[in-house]
């Protein structure tokens, strides 16, 4: 079944607004489509047919297409247009191209509107058996349902410490990921033509600013460990990954130690200075890793100045923008100080795929395991 979001999140974005009479183009050749952000190509447009815009600069027309903005540059063969809009219906999911895909103006699938390229994700505003209705330059378009799958949502991957089974003698623990496997993990992902977001990027999706490939997933660590380094960060430079780091900020040690895997060592500033080609480092607390009465960690148990005390604290030794809850614990309260803190968004442990219109502050991640079988780890993306 596919996932329906918040219809409020969705009917205040400008390009899903009823519109008395809208300002677009209409072009006389195929045009192709980039995108805002990255400036790629993601798809083209089709002579002769309506395409509403949303404003225009010197050198571009921009419009809503997938879930955030492109632009087709102004040209000759592109020319000003109107056209009345109607407003779509209120049910908003959302699909993924499986190749090249074209949508089509019309049920009988003759006249073509748009072509997109392979992975790419497009809102829903209707289905039926055999297609879905989506909003695409203000208007409405057909997509066979044959040419597309439904999209879950962006994967955020989350491990924790790196540690070869041979050497293994204290963390057998399902925390615990043996480097081979991850090798095996990130090599399928690698090889299956997926690539990785950054924290930014995730981000901005959520909040309907940026398309995101269907292919894309965000790759997380916690706690900081020397691991990370010893273990990740060279497969993930060659790989061109990029990944992030939650930091435990009071286990920061001053200097480096010779590794040793009987025992949790952690990333120095240095080590972490070293390693910003690849990751990133954002927020894990201070001080308040750890259950404070039986199963219950010190970012919910604590009290408000206290956990207020340690975001701080946090931030000044590490200015930071995202955040993830030790043991994926939190409550209102937590949230509501590390709004207060300007911290944009934070992580949990809850396993689900993260979706436009997510809570920014109870974003889901996937736990990968170590009982986590290579069929299990593959299902994730398939």
């Amino acid at each position: 079944m596919i996932k329906k979001w918040g219809l409020a999140f969705f009917l205040s974005m400008s390009a899903f607004s009823a519109h008395a009479a809208a300002e677009g183009i209409v072009t006389t050749e195929e045009r192709a489509i980039y995108d805002a952000t990255t400036n790629e190509q993601i798809g083209r447009i089709m002579p002769n047919v309506y395409y509403e815009t949303l404003y225009d600069t010197t050198k571009q027309f921009y419009v809503q297409v997938e879930t955030a903005t492109g632009y087709v540059l102004k040209d000759e063969a592109v020319q000003p247009a109107d056209l009345q809009v109607r407003t779509p219906k209120n049910t908003m999911v959302t699909i993924a191209t499986n190749g090249e895909t074209t949508f089509y103006k019309g049920t009988d699938f003759r006249e073509k509107l748009y072509v997109a390229a392979a992975d790419r994700r497009f809102f829903v505003t209707n289905e039926t058996n055999d297609y879905y209705e989506v909003l695409l330059f203000g208007q409405a378009a057909y997509v066979k349902k044959s040419d597309v799958r439904e999209d879950r949502g962006i994967p955020v991957l989350l491990y924790h410490h790196l540690l070869r089974d041979r050497e293994n003698e204290n963390y057998r623990n399902n925390s615990t990921v043996d480097p081979l496997t991850f090798i095996i993990q990130m090599e399928y992902l690698k090889d299956a033509g997926y690539e990785t977001i950054t924290l930014d990027d995730l981000y901005a999706y959520i909040n309907g600013e940026k398309n995101i490939s269907a292919k894309s997933f965000a790759l997380t660590f916690d706690d900081g460990l020397s691991t990370t380094q010893r273990y990740a960060y060279e497969l993930l430079k060659a790989f061109n990954f990029k990944a992030t780091n939650f930091i435990i900020t009071s286990r920061i040690p001053p200097v480096e130690r010779l590794f040793d895997p009987s025992t949790l060592q952690f990333l120095s500033l240095k080590n972490m200075n070293s390693m910003r080609d690849v990751f990133s480092f954002e927020g894990h607390t201070h001080n308040m890793h750890y259950f404070m009465t039986g199963s219950c960690g010190a970012l919910v148990c604590g009290t408000a100045e206290a956990v207020a005390a340690d975001i701080a604290t946090s931030l000044a030794v590490m200015p930071h923008n995202y955040f993830a809850y030790p043991f994926g614990q939190h409550k209102e309260e937590t949230t509501r100080l590390l709004k207060r803190a300007n911290i944009s968004m934070a992580f949990t442990t809850r396993k689900d795929y993260v979706h436009v219109g997510e809570d920014l502050y109870r974003v889901p991640r996937i736990d990968v395991q170590r009982s986590m079988t290579f069929p299990q780890f593959k299902a994730l993306f398939e």
